[in-house]
């Protein structure tokens, strides 16, 4: 829920998948918060809030910026049922190998489309499209034995994987032949504050 007086800002982009898990996750524990694009603020500003100059960061009153979504996440839903303590370590791993090697071979792909590089790009995404099968494999073979990645329910890991898995296709990857993640998308996007990437 965006809030003019929110103690929370994120830095975003709306059509940025690692910005929706923010406010996915935001959603989920119900905390108010305003968004500014990077584009917004004094060049100075958004150098001091992000090292790296990468979205998203979250400002929080009376706390440091924070950047990197994975790390977001984690602060967001400590204390919540989005991040057990007897899974928190399981949630945390989930989250690192989707960072290593499931998000970038999703997400470059669909980026090169967007900024229409696809063609120059060809050999790169062929290569790309092949480490996102196989992590999409791996992902299947976990979720055919079970609902949710961590535990017995729904977490962070869930709604962080999720994303770029669901915006595969728009970088051309296809998810048909994986049963079971597309299983698991539909009961992520069953959960009743779950929100699209647009509105």
């Amino acid at each position: 829920m965006t809030a003019p007086d929110a103690r929370l800002t994120v830095i975003q982009r709306p059509l940025s998948g690692n910005c929706w898990k923010v406010r996915l996750c935001l959603a989920e524990v119900q905390r108010p918060y305003r968004t500014v694009a990077p584009e917004d603020l004094p060049e100075a500003a958004f150098s001091r809030f992000s090292r790296r100059r990468r979205i998203p960061v979250l400002l929080e009153e009376g706390r440091p910026p924070l950047e990197e979504s994975a790390a977001i996440l984690l602060r967001l839903a400590r204390g919540t049922d989005l991040l057990p303590e007897r899974f928190g370590d399981v949630v945390l791993s989930w989250l690192i190998w989707d960072q290593a090697e499931l998000s970038k071979p999703l997400a470059l792909p669909r980026h090169y489309a967007r900024t229409g590089q696809s063609g120059a790009r060809a050999e790169e995404i062929a290569r790309l499209r092949q480490e996102a099968h196989a992590g999409l494999a791996f992902l299947d073979g976990w979720l055919s034995a079970r609902d949710w990645l961590a535990g017995d329910g729904f977490t962070v890991a869930d709604l962080g994987l999720h994303c770029y898995v669901a915006l595969a296709g728009e970088g051309g990857t296809d998810i048909a032949p994986y049963p079971a993640v597309r299983a698991w998308l539909d009961r992520i996007r069953a959960r009743p504050r779950w929100q699209p990437l647009t509105a």
